[in-house]
């Protein structure tokens, strides 16, 4: 039995060889890094939003079954975000009347109204628009249209009303006067 004090330490010599063998081989790094910096203080300032409308100028000229008169105004972003710009009309509170007496007469029911941009106040004049909206003078929902306004930018809106060839001779000698509303709203990036 004096022999197996000397078999059991000459295997765990050998076993504990094989660990280390086995750990140097392994080509692993075993090691604990940390580092650690901070960022000097920066200001984080919010953007505004802000549009402003020149008035709309519209001819004064009587509208006729199948015509279109062309008005303009220009949207100006004084903000510094970008701005998408959204529509809504409505009719105003004026009561219609025919010429020569007063009543409470619907006026140009079918008035059809299109907004756009175009190149300049006498592109839209002539009638020269990218139309980006349609609707009616009871389109009282802002939608889009379709138009964006950098910072600092302006762009030409043109505005027609159409009297649909369909119209009938009781809208004749009417008139009505309406509201166009235009928000501008942050655009996404």
């Amino acid at each position: 039995m004096t022999g197996w004090p000397a078999a059991t330490l000459l295997a765990a010599g050998v076993v504990g060889v094989a660990a280390l063998v086995a750990v140097a081989t392994d080509g692993g790094t075993f090691a604990l890094l940390s580092a650690q910096a901070s960022t000097d203080p920066v200001t984080i300032t919010a953007g505004s939003a802000d549009l402003s409308l020149s008035s709309l100028t519209l001819p004064t000229t009587a509208l006729w079954p199948g015509d279109t008169e062309f008005g303009v105004l220009t949207a100006r972003n004084t903000g510094d975000v970008p701005l998408d710009l959204s529509i809504a009309t409505a009719r105003g509170s004026a009561p219609a009347s025919t010429t020569g007496t007063t009543g409470t007469t619907t006026a140009v029911a079918d008035l059809r109204v299109a907004i756009g941009a175009s190149t300049s106040v006498a592109a839209c004049r002539s009638g020269v628009m990218h139309t980006t909206w349609t609707g009616t003078l009871d389109s009282s929902t802002a939608t889009t249209a379709g138009i964006s306004v950098r910072p600092g930018a302006a762009v030409v809106l043109c505005v027609g009303l159409t009297m649909p060839s369909s119209a009938p001779a009781s809208q004749q000698g009417l008139g009505t006067d309406f509201t166009a509303t235009i928000t501008g709203t942050q655009a996404s990036s």
